[in-house]
């Protein structure tokens, strides 16, 4: 598993050094832009809210999709209310490192493990992605998915309704030509009946469906 730790104190991240397996490659970052130079894709980031001038938190809600997981690690546990967020897995106070950190990341690969890839029928292979890697499935010029990471790979032989048939009911068609992962949504817009992905995208809902959407998106802040 891929760690990245984001921690602007050396002496902390000596102590979550010591402590993590050596089979997990981690990688340490005393600063946010250090992290965004990085060109890896991390299964898990362990992080801490005070950043100097900077706050981990505010961080995460303009780049939330560099890592799959989040794990804070910070002293201020009254902001643990404020950190809750669909790919947030715990949060841990340094006063409990030793105790508790391995626990949970030992719980975040376990979760990862626990994912379920599907195949995705591309021209030259058959690709196996997690679905919780998935932003949407569209239609143009044939159907294309595209993942969190920025890829966007072409379908062959699946139509979107095949697609849907498949896939859990957290994937939602919105209109006739896109099925999302709602776990992806960051927010809906009432006003003009759209949806904002977590990457910006910015797509329609059809009105028939609207209500069906709405109920949905409701559910499932409700859940977190």
């Amino acid at each position: 598993m891929r760690i990245a730790v984001l921690e602007d104190s050396l002496i902390q991240q000596e102590r979550i050094r010591n402590l993590l397996d050596l089979s997990h490659r981690l990688c340490f970052f005393c600063t946010v832009e250090e992290y965004m130079e990085s060109n890896f894709y991390y299964d898990l980031l362990l992080l801490d809210i005070e950043l100097g001038s900077q706050n981990g938190i505010e961080f995460i809600k303009k780049h939330p999709d560099k890592q799959r997981f989040i794990v804070y690690v910070s002293s201020h546990s009254e902001t643990m209310a404020d950190t809750f967020d669909t790919n947030v897995l715990g949060f841990v106070t340094k006063d409990r490192i030793e105790e508790a950190l391995v626990k949970k990341v030992n719980q975040v690969e376990q979760r990862i493990h626990q994912l379920e890839k599907i195949a995705l029928n591309l021209p030259y292979e058959t690709r196996y992605v997690y679905r919780d890697d998935i932003l949407y499935f569209q239609i143009e010029n044939g159907v294309f998915v595209l993942l969190k990471d920025g890829t966007k790979l072409s379908l062959v032989n699946e139509t979107l309704k095949e697609i849907e048939a498949q896939l859990s009911n957290s994937f939602i068609r919105v209109n006739n030509n896109v099925l999302i992962n709602f776990s992806k949504v960051d927010y809906l817009d009432v006003k003009n009946h759209k949806i904002i992905m977590l990457n910006g995208t910015i797509i329609s809902v059809s009105v028939r469906r609207w209500k069906k959407v709405k109920e949905h998106y409701i559910q499932m802040r409700t859940s977190i």
